[in-house]
């Protein structure tokens, strides 16, 4: 074997070894926080503030495009402009899930700005209408007079009204940085949730009072009241899962619809800035 062979060789079986050991991109975050504990619970942490330049110039080095970086900060500083979730009871909320579906995402421009856009799509294209306007924060609905029932019936120009779909949704906007702000937008599903427990509730109710009205009625044997309990307390397990699956579709759908109007209100602003 000559040294030119061996050499190849050597360098084959190096390149498996730094292979076998590399680390997908998308762990980055996961080692880096890892290191970043192991750092100060050795009492090595520095605890001083990092540029965004230094950021930035940290995620070049690791392949990641400048603006990717600054989107990401961006949305980091917004993170503490997000408003609270809205509150809930603890047990609905564990047995049927959130009654709630938020979308947020950071846009260009000034939070007054794009939420006047919002204003003006949402009232002249989707024919909702505004039950609470305060400055970067308002409440929607769709519009209940009859000019905008009939506008959405006929729907002459195709446009489908899908967010009227929606009972209500809320728009917040708040600045993450000189010139971008963090759209919040949170889809109210509390009615429907509730309509999917009354709705459970009236055929449990139903099926209880069968059960105990046909042995009566029949004469049936004793054991027969001993199933009364067990079945009972299947139907409500089928409901509470049934009811959870309803309202996952529901906020999948929610947040999809908030999606889209994210989409059209941020693409169409693009569109209209002069070149």
């Amino acid at each position: 074997m000559t040294r030119e062979q061996r050499s190849k060789i050597q360098s084959i079986h190096e390149a498996q070894d730094t292979d076998a050991f590399a680390i997908p991109a998308e762990q980055l975050e996961r080692v880096i926080a890892r290191a970043s504990v192991l750092q100060h619970a050795a009492g090595d942490g520095e605890q001083r503030q990092m540029s965004e330049q230094e950021i930035i110039a940290i995620g070049r080095e690791v392949g990641l495009d400048a603006e990717h970086v600054r989107q990401a900060l961006a949305e980091f500083r917004a993170e503490a402009l997000s408003p609270a979730p809205p509150e809930d009871h603890p047990l609905l909320a564990r047995w049927f899930g959130s009654p709630h579906a938020r979308v947020r995402r950071v846009m260009h421009g000034d939070p007054q700005d794009i939420h006047r856009a919002f204003e003006r799509h949402l009232s002249r294209q989707a024919r909702m209408r505004a039950v609470r306007l305060r400055g970067t924060t308002s409440v929607w609905e769709p519009d209940s007079s009859w000019m905008g029932k009939l506008t959405r019936a006929l729907d002459f120009e195709g446009r489908g009204y899908e967010l009227t779909q929606l009972k209500s949704f809320s728009i917040v906007t708040a600045a993450a940085s000189p010139s971008e702000s963090l759209v919040t937008l949170t889809a109210d599903l509390g009615e429907a949730r509730s309509e999917q427990i009354q709705g459970w509730g009236y055929g449990l109710l139903a099926a209880l009072v069968t059960l105990f009205v046909v042995p009566v009625a029949m004469n049936m044997s004793a054991w027969v009241w001993l199933l009364i309990p067990s079945l009972a307390a299947v139907a409500a397990g089928i409901g509470v899962f049934s009811i959870q699956r309803a309202m996952d579709s529901r906020r999948r759908r929610a947040a999809l619809l908030l999606e889209g109007l994210m989409d059209q209100l941020e693409f169409g602003r693009r569109a209209g800035k002069p070149r």
